[in-house]
C-alpha cells in the first residue's frame, strides 16, 4: 500500500479473496489500459498483447487474432488484461 501498511486478509473466506483478486485484477488492466490510451500513438510501434502463457507470443493488434488471443478471449480473459 501506498502508505506502508498491509491489510489483513486472514479473516477472508477463500471465495472472498478469489473476488478481490479478480477485481484487482480488473482494476490494473483498467489502469494499464488508460495508460497506454494517454501514450502517444506510434505507427508500427511493436506488439501490443501478450500472451499471459507464453511471453515470447505477441501481436500488433492487426489482421488475423492469433490462437492463443482468440482462446484467451474464450475464456473470460478481455483484451486489456493482454495487453503488454
Amino acid at each position: 500500500m501506498a502508505d506502508g501498511h498491509r491489510v489483513d486478509l486472514s479473516s477472508y473466506t477463500v471465495s472472498e479473496l478469489e473476488e478481490l483478486a479478480r477485481d484487482v485484477g480488473q482494476g490494473i488492466a483498467k489502469k494499464r489500459a488508460q495508460y497506454r490510451r494517454s501514450l502517444p500513438l506510434v505507427e508500427g510501434s511493436g506488439p501490443v498483447y501478450r500472451n499471459p502463457a507464453n511471453a515470447c507470443e505477441t501481436w500488433c493488434g492487426r489482421g488475423e487474432p492469433p490462437a492463443w488471443f482468440k482462446h484467451a478471449l474464450a475464456r473470460g480473459d478481455s483484451p486489456e488484461t493482454l495487453l503488454i
